[in-house]
């Protein structure tokens, strides 16, 4: 169960952060953070709203979280790695490339996780450059 660590449920909710992109539904994010009012969940929905306004979406085949680091504290744990994503933007409708595949330059991320019921739970997260 990728839940049953913080570092596993931050890989989760990432895995399903690059999946939702494809279609801008932040459904696939929703079992995987502490509630659709967490802040994780509505920024990720406010993202993909924006991306489907504009009326794409992207594919993200390159992942990578490097140089993890976690802290646990009783039913909280912060997770902290370095993020590489690569992909392109698609036409939402049709599914066409926008855009040549590009890799973006890493970026730190901070993830906040509860322990809810024995599985980790992101609540919320930060990125900087």
């Amino acid at each position: 169960d990728p839940l049953s660590t913080p570092e596993g449920a931050a890989r989760a909710f990432f895995d399903a952060y690059s999946a939702a992109r494809r279609t801008d539904d932040p459904a696939a994010v929703a079992s995987l953070v502490t509630g659709t009012e967490s802040s994780a969940y509505l920024s990720v929905a406010g993202f993909l709203a924006g991306q489907k306004a504009l009326g794409k979406a992207s594919v993200v085949p390159i992942q990578r979280l490097d140089n993890l680091a976690t802290t646990i504290d009783g039913d909280t744990a912060t997770v902290t790695f370095d993020y590489t994503e690569g992909g392109y933007d698609i036409d939402l409708a049709s599914a066409s490339p926008l855009e040549s595949p590009q890799v973006l330059p890493a970026y730190r991320v901070t993830v906040s996780l509860q322990r809810v019921a024995a599985r980790w739970l992101v609540d919320a997260y930060t990125s900087r450059p």
